[in-house]
C-alpha cells in the first residue's frame, strides 16, 4: 500500500502544479471517507460522485486521469498486428491463386493477365513488409529497389506503416516516399532530419534529396542561390558531396553555384567531370541527344567511383581513375563528332575541342603514373 501510494504521488508530482498538487496529496494522506476506491467505483460518466462532495469529485477526477494515462498505447501495436495480418492474408491469397491457375490454367489465363498488372504494386508492398518482419531488410538499397520500382504505387500504405521501421530505415524510406508521391506531409516531419543526418543517408537517397530540392525551386527564382541555401544546411560539406550534387542535378549543372567548385579540393577527374557537365547542360533542353550523353557521363562517374576520389598522388592512382578518364575521352570525342555540321551546336563543339586537349593531357599523365606504379 505504501509503495502504491508512493508511485501515485510521483505521478501526481509530474502532472499537477501548485495548489492542486498540495490539495490532492492532503486528500490522499488523510484517508478520505468514503474510501477512494468507493469514490472511483461510484463515478459516473458525467463526473458526479455518489455520496461525495464536489471537491472530492475533483480529486478523484485528477487521480483517474493519472491512472488512465499509465495505460499502454494500443494504436501502434494495433497497426503492427494489422500490417502483419495483411501480409499473411496476401500470402494466402497468392497460394490460392496459384492453386487455381494450376488446376485450370486455360480458364484463368485472361484473369491472370488482367489482375497481374494491378497486383504488381501490392506484391511489392508485401515483399517490403515481409522483408521487414523477417529482419532481412538490412539496407536502404533494398528499400529503394522496391519503392522506386516502376509498378509500385502503395506509397500511402507504407507511409501509414512507417512507425514499423527503425529510425535509420525511416530516414531513407521517408525521402524515397516523398520523391515518388510528393506527399507534403512527409517533409513537414522529416526534412530537418534529412539535412541534419545527410551523411547518414544512403547515397541513392542523397541524390534524390537534391532532385526534390530542385523540384521545389520556382522557375523565376535564383536557382544557384536556392541550392546554396539548402547546401548550407548540411554540416561538414565535402568534395564527395559536390560531385553527388552534380550527379543528381546534371541537367542544371550550369545553374549550380560555382563557389562550391571553387572552394573544393577536387581531383582532376572530378574537375573534368563537372566542367564537362557545365559545358553540356545549357544545350540539354534544345538538343535531345545531349541529355543522353550526360546520363552516360553520370553513369560512368558512378561506376568508376569518381565521387570518392581525393586529390591524387603518384602512389594513389587506381584502375577506376584511369578507366574513367579513358571513358570520358571517348565520350567527349563522340559528342564532338555529333556536333559537327550543326550550326546551333558550333559553340559547344568549340568548347569540346578545348576540353578534349585537357583530357588527352590528363590521360597521358595518368598512363605514365600507372606505368610507374606497376614497375
Amino acid at each position: 500500500m505504501k509503495r502504491a501510494f508512493s508511485r501515485l504521488s510521483c505521478r501526481l508530482l509530474k502532472r499537477l502544479d501548485g495548489d492542486e498538487l498540495q490539495s490532492t496529496i492532503r486528500f490522499l494522506a488523510r484517508g478520505s471517507k468514503p474510501a477512494i476506491s468507493s469514490l472511483i467505483d461510484g463515478t459516473s460518466g458525467n463526473g458526479d460522485v455518489k455520496g461525495g462532495s464536489e471537491e472530492e469529485a475533483k480529486h478523484v477526477e485528477r487521480i483517474l486521469k493519472i491512472l488512465n494515462s499509465t495505460l499502454p498505447e494500443i494504436e501502434p501495436r494495433k497497426r503492427h498486428v494489422e500490417a502483419h495480418y495483411d501480409i499473411l492474408f496476401s500470402q494466402l491469397k497468392k497460394i490460392v491463386e496459384n492453386s487455381i491457375e494450376a488446376t485450370d490454367r486455360e480458364g484463368s489465363r485472361h484473369l491472370t493477365r488482367v489482375s497481374g498488372t494491378s497486383s504488381v504494386s501490392e506484391s511489392l508492398y508485401d515483399e517490403l513488409m515481409l522483408l521487414q518482419y523477417t529482419n532481412r531488410l538490412t539496407n536502404a538499397g533494398q528499400i529503394a529497389k522496391i519503392v522506386l520500382a516502376k509498378g509500385f504505387t502503395e506509397w500511402d500504405r507504407v507511409w501509414d506503416s512507417i512507425s514499423l521501421f527503425s529510425e535509420n530505415q525511416r530516414r531513407d524510406l521517408s525521402l524515397l516516399l516523398y520523391f515518388r508521391s510528393g506527399n507534403a506531409e512527409i517533409p513537414e516531419m522529416y526534412e530537418e532530419v534529412w539535412f541534419r543526418d545527410y551523411h547518414k543517408l544512403h547515397i541513392i537517397t542523397q541524390r534524390l534529396l537534391w532532385r526534390c530540392v530542385a523540384r521545389k525551386i520556382d522557375a523565376d527564382a535564383d536557382f544557384a542561390l536556392a541550392v546554396k541555401q539548402q547546401v548550407d544546411r548540411v554540416e561538414h560539406w565535402t568534395t564527395k558531396d559536390v560531385v553527388v550534387l552534380y550527379q543528381s542535378l546534371f541537367a542544371k549543372a550550369h545553374l549550380l553555384p560555382e563557389s562550391l567548385v571553387d572552394s573544393a579540393a577536387l581531383s582532376r577527374n572530378q574537375q573534368l567531370f563537372i566542367k564537362t557537365l557545365r559545358m553540356l547542360s545549357p544545350y540539354e533542353s534544345s538538343e535531345r541527344k545531349i541529355k543522353k550523353w550526360m546520363i552516360k557521363l553520370v553513369k560512368l562517374s558512378i561506376e568508376n567511383k569518381v565521387a570518392s576520389e581525393t586529390p591524387r598522388t603518384t602512389t594513389g592512382l587506381s584502375i577506376y581513375q584511369y578507366r574513367f578518364i579513358r571513358s570520358l575521352d571517348l565520350t567527349v570525342q563522340e559528342l564532338h563528332s555529333t556536333c559537327e555540321g550543326k550550326k546551333q551546336l558550333e559553340p559547344l563543339r568549340h568548347d569540346l575541342t578545348t576540353i578534349l586537349a585537357t583530357i588527352h593531357n590528363e590521360e597521358q599523365e595518368v598512363k605514365s603514373n600507372m606505368s610507374l606504379k606497376f614497375i
